[in-house]
This record gives structure tokens, C-alpha cells and sequence, in this order.
């Protein structure tokens, strides 16, 4: 990130002014009103801006030129609405942790923020979140299973159409997450949220006979299937991962990953995995 500012504030990005320097044809020319680089648009531009839309600003900027140069090095070219849940995904990420805004009426106090805590000797453990996206009526679910000690075995994410309910969400998040982890052999599980409503009534002996109760029942079948399978509660700030990849998958039909970390969490899963040593 602080390359591709670096380069933005020095006006050595190759823009199309910068090209037309460089007599390499080229279509593309920026307009800046009054200025004339970029350069000098950027400072004005910072010096009457919110820390906040700084924040905006810088990441949407470092994840634009990311896929830039990803589609320069011979990738597919993203869906527009994917890299947009990526920055947004982030945005969330950089506000709950590092981010605190002078005009803000919420506090957080770091003290009181839980960490992520490794699962009891030989199980998984596979956090689990759902996000809501009102504007489509999608529904985002997260996945991400980890060993004691913090090791990614694998990751999921994707969007459920109609669904705007977020226990329903929350609930539908755990099925998928259910038969994720048995289509990938997993059999020794401590499954967590951050949804109290709904643990508790997956945890009850009585019949649900809520708007939820269905999938419910469903989660209660195929959690018997598994050699070991329990559920258990966390605060928001211990299941951040499987909340980041939920809040990046509005246009994520499904995607999974094996051994290996999705770009959107890696460092959200890195200073977990630091802070629990």
C-alpha cells in the first residue's frame, strides 16, 4: 500500500498524462481540474480530507492497482463487485482495529477486546459469519478452519439470494459451513459463531419452532455425522476472519481455499495467529 501512494504522491504512477511524457501512445488522459499532475491534485485533496476518507481513499487506490498489475501478470480479470467487497471487507477491518475517528460517539476499549483462542488438542476449530446485504437481498456467509496452532486448513465464502433475516443468515452460514467441512473430510470439530441466539438453541435439547427451526434441525443432523462435533460462542472480535470474508462475498458465488489464506484475511489471520503465541 504505501508503494503505490509513494508513487501516486511522486507522480510516477504511469497515467496517461505520464505516458504522454514518455511519447507512448495512449488514449487515456486524466482530468484534475486546475492541476497540472497528479501530484499536486493529491496534496489538495488530502489537506481538506477526513482521516476517515483517507482511509477509504488509500485502500480503494492500493486494491485497484493490486488487481492492475494481477491482470498485467496474466490472471482473470475480477468482477467489478468482487475487488469492491475486498476494499470494503478491509475498510471494516482497519475501523474496528486501528482506526478511531474524533467524531465518533463509539468507543472501543482494547482492553476489553477478546482474541482469538486456539481450539482444545486435537480438534478444529471452524469459525463461522454471515453479513447481510440489504441493497441485493444477499446473504454473505464466512468459513475458515484452523488448528491449535493457527495453521489454515481451509477457507470458504459465497452469497445465499433472499435471505435478509440475520439469524436465519447466521444459521444458514453454519449449514454451509457443516457440509463444507465434511465434503473436505474434516471429522473432529469445535464449531463457533458469534450469534448467541442461535448456539444456545443449536446447543438446546428442545424443538425450535422459530423462523429458524428448520435449519436448525438441519445443523443438529449433520453435526451427528462427525466423529466430534460441539459449538460454542464467541465475541465479534475473536471471529473477525470468518466476519471479513462474510462482509467481502456480496458478488462471491462460492469460492474455498485449501492450506492456504484468501488475500481478503491474511492479515487479519497473521496478528491472530502472533497474538495467541
Amino acid at each position: 500500500m504505501k508503494i503505490v501512494l509513494w508513487r501516486m504522491a511522486h507522480n510516477c504512477l504511469p497515467t496517461g498524462d505520464q505516458l504522454h511524457l514518455r511519447s507512448i501512445p495512449t488514449s487515456i488522459r486524466l482530468k484534475l481540474k486546475n492541476f497540472s499532475n497528479m501530484r499536486l491534485w493529491l496534496l489538495d485533496w488530502v489537506s481538506e480530507a477526513s482521516d476517515y476518507h483517507m482511509v477509504v481513499f488509500a485502500v480503494a487506490i492500493w486494491h485497484i492497482w493490486e488487481n492492475r498489475n494481477n491482470i498485467r501478470n496474466g490472471e482473470a480479470v475480477p468482477h467489478p463487485g468482487r475487488v469492491l467487497g475486498k476494499i470494503k471487507a478491509y475498510i471494516d477491518f482497519i475501523l474496528m482495529n486501528d482506526f478511531s475517528s474524533t467524531t465518533s460517539t463509539r468507543r472501543v476499549n482494547q482492553r476489553s477486546i477478546q482474541k482469538w483462542s486456539p481450539p482444545p488438542g486435537g480438534l478444529l476449530l471452524m469459525n463461522v459469519d454471515a453479513a447481510i446485504f440489504s441493497n441485493s437481498g444477499r446473504m454473505g456467509y464466512g468459513v475458515i478452519i484452523r488448528d491449535h496452532s493457527g495453521f489454515v486448513y481451509a477457507a470458504s465464502r459465497g452469497y445465499v439470494n433472499h435471505v435478509v433475516n440475520p439469524e436465519l443468515a447466521e444459521a444458514m452460514a453454519v449449514r454451509h459451513a457443516l457440509n463444507f467441512a465434511a465434503q473436505a473430510g474434516f471429522q473432529n470439530l469445535m464449531v463457533v459463531s458469534d450469534c448467541l441466539s442461535l448456539i444456545n438453541k443449536v446447543k438446546s435439547m428442545n424443538q425450535d419452532r422459530s423462523h429458524t427451526g428448520a435449519v436448525v434441525y438441519d445443523i443438529k443432523c449433520k453435526a451427528l455425522k462427525f466423529v466430534t462435533c460441539n459449538f460454542g460462542h464467541v465475541d465479534r472480535s475473536s471471529n473477525e476472519a470468518a466476519h471479513v470474508l462474510a462482509k467481502s462475498a456480496e458478488h462471491d458465488v462460492g469460492s474455498c481455499w485449501f492450506s492456504e489464506i484468501p488475500d481478503v484475511i491474511r492479515t487479519i489471520v497473521c496478528n491472530e495467529r502472533c497474538l495467541s503465541e
